[in-house]
């Protein structure tokens, strides 16, 4: 039996054969429970299969999936001049999770490719698996394109899974643009 918890302790799933928080998290998903403030710090979530899961409040602190949009966007302030570049390789299938280097390359392996670096070479970034970004990247692969509308993405994991970053990218850029404006503002006052 593995129980899903808020931090406060209170119990928002609990998966009677499941030995592990990653099964219990892919139970509750599946079942359609309501995860908000979960703690999912022991969870692995590589081969999670997301799709179809309410994701409305995904924005939200608290939220399981907040862990990776907010690395995600630690990630792009780290490399914002590879951002296009970043969404381009995301909407042309040309993301590979699994490996720094290639024609295909994961999120980090991606920015040292537009850096035209090693990624080892990164300033401000140094290539991690366990970094939740990069483990929402490792089940996109080649060919798995993202679309600006996340019904509308290819079924599979890969595909909803670019296309979810992809979002997070494009709400990133908004961020970036409206901090800018109000930086402005405040600069010419």
């Amino acid at each position: 039996m593995s129980e899903i918890k808020t931090v406060e302790g209170r119990v928002l799933y609990m998966a009677e054969s499941a030995t592990d928080v990653r099964t219990a998290l892919q139970e509750a998903v599946g079942s359609g429970a309501n995860l908000s403030g979960a703690v999912l710090s022991d969870a692995y979530l590589s081969d999670a299969v997301l799709r179809g899961a309410d994701l409305s409040d995904a924005m939200r602190p608290g939220h399981f999936l907040w862990a990776f949009r907010l690395d995600l966007h630690a990630v792009l302030d780290a490399a914002p001049a590879e951002v296009t570049g970043l969404r381009a390789a995301l909407t042309d299938g040309q993301i590979d999770g699994r490996v720094y280097t290639g024609d295909c390359a994961c999120l980090v392996g991606t920015i040292a490719k537009l850096r035209d670096c090693a990624p080892e070479a990164l300033e401000g970034l140094t290539p991690d698996g366990s970094r939740p970004a990069e483990q929402w990247f490792i089940a996109i692969l080649p060919g798995d394109r993202a679309v600006e509308d996340l019904a509308k993405a290819a079924v599979g994991e890969g595909p909803w899974r670019a296309s979810l970053a992809l979002q997070w990218i494009d709400e990133w850029v908004e961020i970036r643009k409206h901090v800018g404006a109000i930086l402005a503002e405040a600069k010419a006052a």
